[in-house]
């Protein structure tokens, strides 16, 4: 399983295995479906797959718990975790998000509505993972991304690499603030003379 995987936890064949299913083939993720909370935990501990679906309609206790236990874990809080509700659940939505899920689909929802929510979800989490976190510039997933697209299209790009001599040395005698202020710096004047 890895970051390219869609982890799937629900009781009621047919209705939102389908949704899942279908999401994954189009989106070319590979479905886990877990049977139990423990196989859950399994799933997502052993690899950081792109979210985690649980099915709010049975079990409701369980899922719950699941979903807060997974949050407040910091090793597995960055998996995006859906709840799938029914319609007459809807009231629960905030209850939902208030145990650390990421986004609620609803039974209610139109199934492109449906479609689009998992679609953000999973495009955010790739999003968030790949930015520096003292930038917040493009990382190195992105760029990889990024790279990956212009090539198999066939586009003409540049490359820029930058080094920054004896930096280590900068960090060890001024501390890491400093030095993330630098690199903040850096990339600020970088992205200007590029844009």
């Amino acid at each position: 399983m890895s970051a390219q995987s869609i982890v799937y936890r629900g009781s009621w064949p047919g209705k939102w295995s389908d949704l899942v299913s279908r999401f994954c083939a189009r989106h070319e993720l590979h479905l886990e479906t877990a049977e139990g909370a423990e196989e859950v935990h399994a799933f997502v501990n052993r690899a950081f797959p792109s979210c985690l679906v649980l099915e709010g309609t049975s079990d409701t206790e369980e899922a719950f718990a699941l979903c807060s236990d997974l949050k407040k874990d910091p090793f597995t809080a960055v998996v995006p975790i859906v709840v799938l509700v029914l319609a007459d659940q809807v009231d629960l939505t905030s209850d939902w998000l208030a145990a650390g899920s990421d986004e609620v689909v609803s039974e209610a929802q139109s199934e492109r509505e449906q479609d689009l929510r998992l679609e953000l979800v999973v495009r955010r989490a790739r999003r968030d993972v790949s930015v520096h976190p003292t930038t917040r510039l493009p990382g190195t997933v992105q760029i990889e991304r990024n790279i990956g697209f212009r090539l198999s299209n066939h586009e003409e790009f540049a490359v820029c690499y930058a080094d920054l001599d004896n930096f280590k040395e900068f960090n060890d005698r001024y501390g890491y603030n400093h030095g993330d202020h630098v690199i903040l710096l850096l990339s600020r004047i970088l992205r200007d003379v590029v844009r």
